[in-house]
């Protein structure tokens, strides 16, 4: 079946189905950066007994967009200076030359880095924005708001940027999708990591005199 569509109104999105709309990312989800610790300071934030690990843009793989939740750096919770990103929402590194790409789907609360940028989800499925995220059209319009010696992208203009949005329950359908796809990658990767880490030992069984010798007894 045809999907309709029409005109984004937008260059670097082009065209989407007729029912969806698209929106400023600021009519969807709030969006805010962290806080710095100096270097002078880091030792003070080490404790990990009722503490939110603090994330920097390096805890972020950019390949996996996995994050390392257990760095060694940590903010107490009765700390109300820094700001905290919820469980199930994203962050995505504003500044500097991870700008654009590197980010992360949170699977717990955290403090972070002032060059993070955490995209909270209100009116909108969280994991839908974190997919929309690592988009070409995100991708693009990041680009083309770069600025600084330093190269990022502010808060303001962020929260002006424009996202597609399909209905609510078009959301789920292409955020679970998606997760389904990714989990099935992922397994591929795993098992494809393994054969590797298996390898030195095929290696050593082959050069083992009992398999050469056992080979020549079969031949």
């Amino acid at each position: 079946m045809m999907i309709a569509m029409k005109s984004s109104g937008v260059a670097w999105i082009k065209d989407i189905p007729v029912d969806w709309e698209v929106k400023k990312i600021k009519h969807v989800a709030v969006i805010y950066t962290g806080n710095s610790i100096s270097d002078d300071d880091k030792a003070q934030f080490e404790d990990a007994t009722e503490a939110y690990p603090y994330i920097s843009s390096k805890d972020i793989t950019l390949e996996t967009c996995a994050i390392d939740y257990a760095n060694g750096m940590y903010t107490p919770k009765a700390n109300r200076k820094f700001r905290i990103a919820k469980k199930n929402n994203s962050l995505v590194c504003i500044e500097g030359g991870s700008a654009g790409r590197k980010m992360a789907y949170l699977r717990e609360d955290v403090s972070f880095v002032n060059k993070l940028c955490c995209f909270e989800a209100r009116t909108i499925h969280p994991r839908y924005l974190y997919y929309y995220l690592q988009t070409d059209s995100f991708a693009e319009e990041f680009q083309l708001n770069i600025s600084g010696l330093i190269g990022g992208v502010s808060q303001g203009e962020l929260r002006n940027f424009s996202i597609v949005v399909p209905s609510k329950p078009e959301q789920r359908i292409i955020a679970g999708f998606l997760d389904e796809r990714c989990d099935f990658i992922d397994g591929i990767i795993a098992d494809l990591e393994r054969q590797v880490e298996l390898l030195p030992q095929y290696k050593a069984i082959q050069e083992s005199p009992c398999y050469r010798n056992g080979n020549k007894g079969n031949g």
